[in-house]
């Protein structure tokens, strides 16, 4: 005899939980509701299940690489301001957030005095880089100097310099650029002279 709906989602010994769908145990109860008042048909119903299953994993997933990724705040594009700077070109930025720079491991430059928006750019692509399923790791040039300082006092700087870093890297503050190891996307930005000079 097929169990309960409650029984079949919170057993230990259940099918669900035998397969890690957690999640999906715990909305059956009301998918099940939902499909009998409406219903539907097995297929819609097993697209529909599936579908929870697959978006709770995928917020899961997206939560563990934004807290590896050590971004500042959440930014995106839709809040960024393009008519304030109407020396940036919306159309470009827009291609950078399909993410082709990625695959093509191209390193993306932003200069620009402080104040202009870079951080909140980098920001947002390191978040839209995260979502299509890439990892990111976001450091400033200080804290980035202070690790391989450390690293050179325990003596492993050689082993941490080896350690290849996310598929897209992200630095948001002025005159702090992001670092790559081998062939790997670097996203950086600066105010400064010198990294104005050096572009």
């Amino acid at each position: 005899m097929m169990p309960a709906p409650t029984a079949f989602t919170t057993d230990a010994a259940s099918p669900l939980v035998q397969l890690g769908l957690r999640h999906l145990g715990q909305a059956l109860p009301a998918l099940l509701d939902e499909a009998r008042q409406q219903q539907v048909s097995y297929e819609t119903f097993l697209f529909r299940a599936l579908s929870v299953e697959a978006q709770a994993r995928h917020g899961r997933l997206l939560q563990r690489r934004s807290q590896a990724a050590h971004l500042p705040p959440r930014k995106s594009l839709e809040s960024f301001d393009f008519p304030f700077q109407p020396s940036l070109s919306e159309r470009q930025v827009r291609e950078l957030a399909g993410l082709s720079f990625v695959q093509t491991t191209t390193t993306i430059v932003l200069l620009g005095p402080p104040g202009v928006g870079k951080s909140h750019l980098a920001v947002a692509l390191a978040w839209a880089a995260l979502e299509a399923g890439y990892s990111a790791y976001f450091t400033t040039l200080t804290a980035l100097a202070e690790d391989l300082e450390e690293a050179g006092r325990k003596n492993v700087l050689r082993q941490r310099l080896r350690v290849p870093v996310p598929r897209c890297s992200s630095s948001t503050r002025s005159a702090t650029p992001a670092w790559a190891h081998g062939r790997r996307p670097c996203f950086l930005t600066s105010s400064t002279p010198a990294m104005r000079r050096a572009a």
